[in-house]
């Protein structure tokens, strides 16, 4: 038996709530499809969203990668096993070794705050 088999006759319960939810009876899906409180013409009046402005964005090259000491201390080895753990396949040459802390990822200052 399990432990949530007595909760159907529990009046606080999941089964009895979804019925107040207002999308229908009993069964919680089902009956009257979807309903919506707005329609088209309720939104005549609302602006579109404004496109962000580019144009004052400092410019950035997107080769700034720079290989931390301590991803280029990491063997081919070790390089080959983190990536089968991970299940990582890389094709082609030149490829850079993966990088396991963000803090390693090497972006410009402006990037600071996101670690």
């Amino acid at each position: 038996m399990s432990r949530y088999d007595g909760r159907s006759g529990d009046p606080g319960s999941y089964r009895d709530r979804r019925s107040e939810s207002g999308f229908g009876g009993a069964s919680g899906y089902g009956s009257g499809g979807v309903r919506s409180s707005s329609s088209k013409r309720d939104l005549d009046g609302v602006e579109s969203p404004r496109k962000p402005d580019l144009d004052g964005l400092t410019p950035f090259e997107k080769n700034f990668y720079v290989e931390s000491p301590a991803v280029a201390a990491m063997s081919e080895k070790e390089v080959e096993q983190y990536r089968e753990r991970r299940e990582i396949t890389v094709e082609g040459r030149d490829v850079p070794k993966p990088v396991m802390n963000f803090r390693d990822v090497g972006l410009p200052v402006e990037f600071e705050h996101f670690t």
